[in-house]
């Protein structure tokens, strides 16, 4: 796979992972993901579904009223890969879709990354990019961390 070279590079020639200051991993709530992706993107969760791994990254939150221009999404060259401890990245099901879900007179847009179904303690790291720019962190649960 073309993409391996390129990841392991990227992290080889600089990118320093941090470690995750979370709780463990529950399938009932999202592993929030800090990044530190500037410039308005806002937060990135992992979540477990019945079927597959999600990772969303919510790209444009607004109030009704707002008048400034919707974040062009396809500008942001938004691409992300889930890592595995022996190396190797998760499968990933197609292209990211885009979700937009309003209330409460405002609306949030994500985008959405599908990856195979795998154990969520075999996701080492996430790799994230934007604009050409890699943002890569570590995953590390409190179970991983005890003695």
């Amino acid at each position: 796979m073309k993409l391996r070279p390129l990841i392991l590079t990227s992290l080889v020639f600089g990118l320093s992972f941090v470690a995750m200051r979370s709780a463990e991993f529950s399938p009932d709530k999202p592993m929030i993901i800090d990044l530190r992706i500037p410039d308005g993107l806002g937060r990135v969760s992992l979540s477990e579904q019945p079927k597959s791994i999600t990772l969303q990254v919510t790209v444009d939150e607004r109030k009704s009223s707002d008048r400034r221009p919707k974040v062009d999404v396809g500008k942001l060259g938004l691409q992300a890969w889930l890592l595995k401890g022996d190396g190797t990245i998760v499968a990933q099901f197609g292209g990211p879709f885009i979700s937009t879900i309003g209330m409460g007179g405002g609306e949030a847009t994500h985008v959405v990354f599908t990856f195979s179904k795998i154990p969520v303690s075999e996701i080492e790291g996430v790799v994230f990019r934007k604009e050409g720019k890699m943002y890569c962190r570590e995953l590390l649960s409190l179970q991983k961390q005890k003695p």
